[in-house]
């Protein structure tokens, strides 16, 4: 076996390997990208595996009647999301003065046990606390961005952005896709799978991984930035920061109803099983890599971030509608493909949000914009269930429920009128 490299020389810079002393020089920052890109893939592409499994393992438990999976999926989905609010602020500040990879690997490890822990749930308190140690562990996104935001600047930095999308994408695709496969084995099986996965993410890390955050970049730990409170008050107190927020917070909370009822609703209209679910989750994750991939580099030549974040939050809409409308699969899968083409407002999104920080507050930035993302995300599945609930999801109507998805046409619209409500 190998020895754990050693991180730091006398001043700070990361030596635990060649290419990352030439990064700490200066003159190859490919290496680490690289690094954290496979890192967020392998941890994506687990989380990627349980998406379309939940409600069928939701099923399993006598305890859960058949009318109130929805209901029970929102409160996985919003365990999830409520930990990660309370710990991403929390991760964001401890990178911001210990370095970036330690909090990424403490994650990874928290991860691969909470994986395990749902895997193994044998009711649904078991179920939930698996999820909401996954949520708390899964706030380590703030750290994979502001380690890119470390080592990127300007339209670089965009562009980087728009690879985390597209790897994002890429995990989400081959995730329900094997995880749909997995499950018409056992229900159980991707979520011991995804566990593996974190933990061969953190045995690659622990080895390969190099630091981003210099010493003299670092910064007291406090504990007023480390709250969710203080994170989202020291978010607001930005006035240019302040409309692009407002805007994330509404997409977001479109996302959260999206998230509750993509699957259920289509299990009504059409009786798609997990495998088809998760044909179309992978489809959307496909058209996302691809729009990112091949757009956002294109769309930042010739547009500013904010109508670049525009015209996805338009596409999103139309995706939305559609969804609303659906009266056959057809009219889905025009959905998706316009819900993957908007999703190029992310990274635009990010950049636009980090261009207001300076580096010793990428990760206080990006903990508390994952806490307050974290937080709509825990409310919306709820009231995105029990829109469905009230719609029909529970008594099998595929006329209405569609009508949960209006709250994400309104959000979109919420969105980007708050994007233009400002003089900047």
């Amino acid at each position: 076996m190998g020895t754990k490299p050693n991180l730091t020389d006398a001043g700070g810079a990361p030596v635990c390997s060649e290419g990352a002393a030439l990064y700490a020089a200066g003159r190859d920052r490919a290496l680490p990208v690289g690094f954290i890109l496979w890192i967020l893939a392998l941890d994506v592409l687990g989380m990627g595996l349980a998406m379309p499994v939940l409600p069928t393992l939701i099923a399993e438990f006598a305890t859960v009647p058949a009318q109130r999976v929805s209901l029970v999926l929102g409160a996985a989905i919003a365990s999830y999301s409520a930990t990660q609010f309370l710990f991403a602020p929390m991760l964001g500040a401890l990178s911001d003065r210990y370095g970036r990879r330690v909090v990424l690997l403490v994650a990874l490890a928290g991860m691969a046990a909470s994986n395990w822990m749902v895997a193994l749930a044998g009711g649904l308190v078991s179920l939930l606390i698996g999820r909401a140690l996954g949520g708390a562990s899964a706030a380590n996104i703030a750290t994979v961005m502001a380690y890119i935001a470390d080592v990127s600047d300007g339209e670089r930095r965009t562009h980087l952005y728009g690879s985390v999308g597209s790897v994002i994408a890429v995990g989400l695709v081959v995730g329900p896709v094997a995880g749909g496969w997995l499950a018409s084995i056992n229900p159980h099986l991707p979520f011991i799978v995804a566990g593996a996965l974190a933990a061969l993410n953190l045995l690659y890390g622990w080895f390969y991984l190099p630091e981003s955050l210099r010493q003299e970049n670092r910064r007291p730990f406090e504990w007023r930035r480390a709250n969710p409170i203080g994170s989202l008050y020291a978010l607001f107190r930005n006035g240019s920061m302040r409309p692009y927020l407002l805007a994330a917070i509404c997409t977001w909370f479109a996302y959260g109803v999206f998230q509750s009822c993509f699957v259920l609703a289509n299990q009504v209209r059409y009786g798609w099983n997990v495998v088809d679910a998760s044909w179309a989750l992978a489809a959307l994750a496909l058209g996302m890599a691809l729009s990112q991939r091949y757009l956002v580099r294109r769309l930042t030549a010739h547009f500013s971030n904010r109508w670049i974040i525009s015209i996805g939050y338009g596409c999103c809409s139309v995706a939305y509608l559609c969804y609303f409308a659906a009266s056959s699969p057809w009219l889905t899968c025009a959905g998706i493909a316009a819900q993957a083409l908007g999703l190029v407002a992310e990274p635009a999104m990010r950049s636009e949000l980090s261009r207001c920080a300076t580096e010793r507050h990428h990760g206080e930035l990006q903990g508390g914009l994952t806490s307050m993302l974290s937080l709509v995300g825990a409310i919306a599945p709820l009231l995105g269930s029990y829109a469905l609930t009230v719609a029909g999801g529970g008594t099998g109507d595929p006329a209405t429920v569609g009508w949960p998805f209006v709250i994400g046409v309104a959000m979109y619209a919420l969105a980007i009128g708050s994007l233009w409500h400002t003089n900047d």
